[in-house]
């Protein structure tokens, strides 16, 4: 009983103190808090509304956290490489509800302190860590969900077996990237159409011949596609002769019967893809498939989708 009314005391205290400005929570990770100040890495955010949820997948829980989500804790770390989850989340009553997760690896150096800063887009949040020192973004992204692309020619360098350049139009935003694969997603003209860039990282079998990689591809993406759902309508597959490797080209469209849609329009939506798929010329067992897509109703196909995604496809580095 009395360490409930103790509990209880705290936190009407620091509720009491918001209203003057509730100073920082501080938590201390593994051993940090043995350690004298200049040789604990720090971590802090610009806003309540950003937050350290995991370090080193440790949740990190505060006094402030069991009555307000939001919080502005202070987080300190011992020095060395640490993975960190954070998130944007600007709260319920927000009429444009946005969410944004990330995890980081940082490599923090003693004494430092590393701010997690933001800025919001239009339907999602840009996260990334900066050294207070110097003001230089640092660490590099191992996942992230609902992620802005709101930067010229940003590079994600997430993966040892590629690199990806944003592509060019804007309006895209990152639903989920991790370590194997990225995918970029935007709005088209029409409230139910949407463009779609996928690229994944896959394992593959060893294969002696090109046309032995061609039938190996045949076979997946039929195995992939769910026939209860989609109707071929065209499928096009090639060898592609500009690539250092065994390369395929294809351009399919299919009838999606059951397409995710924000109006109650009931016709059929077409689902138009035009994609590569690679064997990565370093590493003979790993492919990579990109796809570049696009969904719409009849009628208003995209007549640059294949050049949008030849320039995009260019962008692809391995």
């Amino acid at each position: 009983m009395a360490q409930q009314k103790l509990l209880l005391s705290a936190i009407h205290l620091c509720f009491v103190l918001s209203l003057i400005g509730c100073v920082h929570s501080t938590v201390q990770i593994h051993d940090a808090g043995a350690l004298p100040a200049n040789e604990r890495v720090t971590l802090v955010t610009d806003s309540k509304d950003v937050t350290i949820e995991r370090v080193d997948q440790k949740k990190v829980t505060t006094l402030r956290q069991l009555w307000d989500k939001k919080w502005d804790a202070e987080v300190q770390l011992e020095p060395g490489e640490h993975e960190i989850e954070a998130k944007y989340w600007n709260g319920p009553t927000f009429k444009q509800h946005i969410e944004s997760r990330y995890l980081f690896s940082l490599k923090g150096a003693a004494g430092h302190t590393y701010q997690i800063r933001h800025r919001v887009s239009e339907r999602s949040a840009k996260v990334w860590i900066e050294d207070a020192t110097s003001g230089q973004r640092v660490g590099r992204v191992i996942a992230s969900q609902n992620e802005s692309v709101d930067e010229p020619a940003e590079v994600f360098d997430h993966s040892v077996y590629f690199t990806m350049t944003q592509p060019e139009e804007s309006g895209w935003i990152i639903p989920n990237r991790n370590s194997g694969s990225i995918n970029f997603g935007k709005q088209g003209s029409g409230i139910d159409e949407t463009y779609a860039v996928y690229i994944q990282l896959v394992e593959l079998p060893k294969l002696a011949t090109r046309d032995d990689f061609i039938e190996y591809v045949k076979a997946g993406r039929g195995k992939d596609l769910d026939r209860n759902r989609f109707t071929i309508v065209r499928d096009d597959i090639a060898y592609y002769e500009e690539r250092e490797d065994y390369c395929i080209s294809y351009h399919s469209i299919s009838e999606d019967k059951n397409a995710h849609k924000q109006s109650n329009n009931k016709d059929p939506m077409l689902l138009e893809m035009i994609g590569f798929f690679c064997r990565q010329p370093q590493n003979k067992n790993i492919g990579i498939v990109f796809d570049y897509s696009h969904r719409y109703y009849a009628g208003h196909q995209d007549e640059k989708l294949p050049e949008k995604a030849r320039i995009t496809f260019e962008k692809l580095k391995f």
